[in-house]
């Protein structure tokens, strides 16, 4: 997993695929862009603030803004694969490991350390 503290473009990038990255970069250039920094009125300018890094640091944040609210709704679908509950037994301390239960239903199971 890459640092945002030691990200750099090259290393993002290369996590990436290189047309759908440059094509977000390019994009959020284009929308979060201020015209008294930089002034991007076609594809040469365009293509020079990508290579320049232009607003790289906030690109960098968006994406893990953006990242962390698709793992939060992942999370927040999670159901207990024996009642369809919501899996809320974050820590299992099952034996041995069993699915990511409710904590109604680990309580049930005998091996269950709770």
């Amino acid at each position: 997993m890459l640092s945002v503290v030691n990200i750099t473009f090259s290393k993002l990038q290369a996590q990436c695929g290189q047309g759908d990255f440059d094509a977000e970069y390019a994009e959020f250039i284009m929308e979060h862009g201020d015209n008294s920094e930089r002034t991007i009125c076609d594809d040469d300018t365009l293509i020079n603030a990508l290579e320049d890094g232009y607003l790289f640091e906030e690109f960098v944040d968006h994406l893990w803004h953006t990242m962390f609210k698709a793992v939060a709704a992942v999370a927040a679908d999670l159901k207990c694969p024996q009642c369809g509950g919501e899996a809320d037994n974050g820590l299992d301390k099952c034996i041995p490991q069993g699915a990511y239960m409710c904590t109604k239903c680990c309580n049930k199971e005998d091996k269950c350390l709770l």
